[in-house]
């Protein structure tokens, strides 16, 4: 399903279940109302596993949705906790976010993608008009930029599943994760992300009554990142002795300083559940932003080299005819 599928699904299921619906009763009034294709089977399949008994958890889990690690993280804290609206809405939001982030990527691309096939025309183009031959240009260009394209979508094919290969280690590997951070403005967006999934998870495991090393496990795990999961694990063994958990957070860097600080006075007086529902906020607000920032900078970078592979690609051409003439003009005399 997609980003959007998702979020419209928990969206209507947290209004539902906020209403004094059942879970049961929620996926029949959707079904009712009318689905996509995809969301009816994943309701029906919803209604099947309640009936055989399974909690909601497994039942979302064995549906034929692909459940995130942070979507069955929270979906388990509100069932446990018997705060199952908050915990759609909090999933709906997250899913809202990466929906209006790809949409922006791919709208933001569309003029640099008709940019480089031009591009990649052009650098076909020009030296075959030189050549003199009209008789086989047309059949010559189209195979040059037949062989071109498909040298370039094949290098950015490679290059997709290296960065595919990095982004899947990146969640075990702190090492990986933080090389990832450098990446200009992709490196922040990573990250903001990376923190809000970590922040809303941890305070479904405090809403829920959840025991604290229970909490931290599923939000570390959840955060989908190498950095998060090192502190994790030190968060981990902090609890199991009985120690506050402030101290540690303002020993990593990956959590902002300023979180962190807070975390330390909210921890103390109590105030951890709204504490963090603020800045499980301001986390998704800087992803969001980051994300924007991504989605405007990207494309023009991408349309600007293109534009100047153009205008070089045109001044050669430019050149190499004047060269041309001067050599025919040197023979003459």
């Amino acid at each position: 399903m997609s980003p959007q599928q998702k979020q419209t699904l928990y969206t209507e299921v947290a209004k539902l279940i906020e209403a004094g619906f059942g879970i049961n009763d929620a996926a029949e009034a959707l079904l009712e109302a009318g689905q996509d294709s995809e969301v009816e089977k994943v309701l029906e399949a919803l209604k099947s596993s309640l009936k055989e008994g399974r909690t909601i958890t497994e039942s979302f889990a064995e549906g034929p949705m692909e459940l995130l690690e942070m979507e069955d993280s929270i979906i388990s804290a509100g069932e446990k906790g018997g705060r199952l609206a908050v915990s759609f809405q909090q999933l709906a939001e997250y899913f809202e976010l990466l929906a209006d982030s790809r949409k922006e990527i791919r709208r933001g691309f569309i003029y640099p993608t008709i940019l480089f096939h031009l591009a990649v025309l052009l650098s076909v183009i020009p030296f075959s008009l030189l050549d003199g031959g009209m008789g086989k240009e047309g059949s010559e260009i189209i195979r040059d930029f037949i062989v071109k394209i498909a040298i370039c979508y094949g290098i950015a094919f490679l290059i997709f599943l290296g960065i595919r290969a990095l982004l899947k280690k990146a969640p075990e590997s702190a090492t990986i994760d933080r090389l990832l951070g450098f990446i200009p403005l992709v490196g922040k967006a990573r990250k903001n992300l990376a923190l809000a999934r970590f922040v809303k998870v941890y305070q479904g495991g405090i809403i829920s009554g959840l025991s604290m090393h229970e909490t931290v496990r599923m939000a570390t795990v959840a955060a989908h990142s190498g950095m998060i999961m090192e502190a994790g694990r030190v968060l981990s063994a902090t609890v199991k002795d009985g120690q506050l958990l402030g101290p540690v957070f303002q020993s990593h860097k990956v959590f902002p300083v300023a979180f962190s600080r807070a975390y330390v006075t909210a921890e103390k007086s109590g105030a951890l559940d709204s504490d963090l529902n603020r800045w499980g906020k301001l986390f998704a607000k800087d992803a969001k932003s980051s994300a924007a920032m991504v989605t405007k900078l990207l494309p023009k970078a991408f349309y600007f080299l293109v534009v100047g592979y153009i205008a070089w690609k045109i001044i050669s051409v430019y050149m190499g005819y004047f060269e041309g003439l001067n050599d025919m003009m040197e023979n003459d005399f």
